[in-house]
């Protein structure tokens, strides 16, 4: 991916866009943007072309969640891949 590519969920209410990748320390900022106002729960996880992962647990309800989280790999010099954003369709 690179910097400034955004992924919808496949239901349109949630985007997550690439803000920065620093491959030397394995270090990357993705940006969360409501698109509905609907409840929701999300899976964001971001993968790495070394296959490392991290995966966020997001909720639409939640006042105080972060809407730019850090993301990090244990392999340096890697690439983010890809992002995925999977709905639990969980309300609260």
């Amino acid at each position: 991916m690179e910097i400034g590519e955004s992924v919808v969920s496949p239901d349109g209410s949630l985007r997550v866009t690439l803000l920065t990748f620093d491959a030397k320390k394995g270090k990357a900022e993705i940006k969360t943007e409501e698109l509905s106002q609907k409840p929701n729960q999300f899976y964001i996880t971001v993968k790495f072309s070394k296959g490392d992962m991290t995966r966020i647990d997001y909720k639409t309800w939640d006042v105080h969640k972060a809407s730019v989280h850090e993301i990090t790999t244990m392999n340096k010099n890697d690439q983010v891949e890809t992002i995925e954003i999977v709905s639990t369709n969980s309300v609260p």
